[in-house]
């Protein structure tokens, strides 16, 4: 099954997740509906409140979703190999899945994955970018010492509208060629996930399997880049500072991000 309960006491409990919600309050802007709510208390430490059916929408979030765009045997084998008896799918996202679900989903677990981490290694030429200047993404790479914080969601609806939701997730992702199923942890001291076997879409470096792998580069070369970018789903810069706002709300310190947000935001002010 995917997404696989860990606890009924967690389930029914909020979340506490110590920090210091100060520390990036200067860096908050805009209006992005977020799919948790937060509330601080006197300790200032951060609580996020489980939330029921605040994901319903109908149809999806990309105008230009082509359903028959699709890896139908990749999609089947994640339909034939992971769907539970009880039908529950979950699915973690760490890059725009953070801020802009795009699908009706019933429940949310703001938490974080172990063993992983974040880089901006992924090329876009289908969503951020085109063939001709492609835009950058961000992926995830092992990492033994690190962690990575996301948003893992539940699908809405009856077994054939997760299937539905799943077909447009692969066609969302279809750029990112594995698979992996990960479990998501609540809090900083837990050892034990809240929810196993989450779906979770990566693009490795496996340039035969994703042809659009960039890599590691220079700062000042992702800024460039990002700054230049735009594709089918906008600007490239917009989901860096999207991804940006996000993290703020998850409460994840990914300094590399910020730095990189204000480097953009410099050179597309000098354009």
């Amino acid at each position: 099954m995917i997404g696989m309960r860990q606890s009924l006491a967690v389930r029914q409990s909020a979340i506490t997740f110590h920090s210091n919600p100060s520390r990036y309050r200067h860096r908050l802007s805009g209006s992005i509906p977020y799919p948790f709510r937060f509330t601080y208390t006197t300790s200032e430490s951060l609580q996020v409140v489980r939330s029921q059916g605040m994901g319903q929408q109908d149809g999806f979030y990309h105008d230009h979703y082509d359903p028959e765009d699709v890896n139908h045997a990749l999609f089947q084998d994640v339909l034939e190999s992971h769907i539970g008896e009880d039908g529950d799918i979950w699915i973690f996202g760490f890059g725009s899945l953070l801020h802009t679900p795009g699908f009706g989903y019933s429940d949310v677990v703001k938490g974080y994955i172990k063993g992983f981490k974040r880089v901006w290694w992924q090329g876009s030429t289908d969503h951020r970018g085109t063939v001709e200047r492609p835009g950058r993404t961000v992926t995830l790479i092992r990492d033994a010492n690190s962690v990575t914080y996301g948003v893992a969601y539940k699908l809405d609806g009856d077994l054939e509208q997760q299937k539905e939701t799943l077909k447009y997730l692969e066609w969302r992702e279809k750029q990112y060629d594995h698979r992996e199923y990960v479990d998501v942890y609540a809090a900083v001291e837990d050892e034990e996930p809240v929810l196993r076997e989450v779906l979770c879409y990566i693009a490795t470096d496996n340039t035969e399997a994703n042809p659009n792998y960039l890599g590691p580069a220079s700062m000042e070369d992702l800024a460039v880049q990002i700054a230049g970018a735009v594709g089918p789903s906008g600007p490239n810069s917009e989901y860096l500072f999207k991804m940006e706002e996000a993290l703020q709300h998850v409460r994840e310190s990914d300094e590399e991000l910020f730095v990189l947000a204000d480097r953009v935001r410099d050179i597309l002010r000098d354009e």
